[in-house]
């Protein structure tokens, strides 16, 4: 799930949650305050790791982040807040059909078709 978000307070992200997620997931999250504040409305693990060791712990999480931050450094170097969410929109789409690289133009042209 990927959404933009104006800011991270406890209510903005209650709100992303509860449209985002699932009632019956479980949520992993670090210790942000955030979160913490939220941990008794939903269910998740919060669990605090140093910074030095985030990328031990989350190395994918980490590679997507800098990817996504590269590609909007690099290609969108005049990124619009309007159009954020259609940037990581097209970010997310290519990732998780990475391995599709062939077939990835006829993949979109069919989901601009159905949609």
């Amino acid at each position: 799930m990927q959404a933009v978000c104006a800011d991270f307070t406890v209510e903005t992200a209650r709100n992303t949650i509860t449209r985002h997620v699932a009632q019956n997931a479980k949520m992993i999250t670090d210790g942000y305050s955030t979160y913490q504040s939220l941990a008794g409305e939903f269910e998740m693990d919060v669990e605090k790791v140093p910074s030095k060791q985030a990328h031990i712990k989350l190395p994918w999480v980490h590679t997507a982040i800098g990817n996504a931050k590269k590609v909007l450094q690099g290609i969108y170097q005049h990124t619009r807040p309007g159009y954020l969410q259609n940037y990581l929109d097209e970010f997310c789409y290519k990732l998780n059909r990475r391995y599709f690289e062939n077939d990835i133009f006829d993949r979109i042209l069919i989901a601009c078709t159905l949609t």
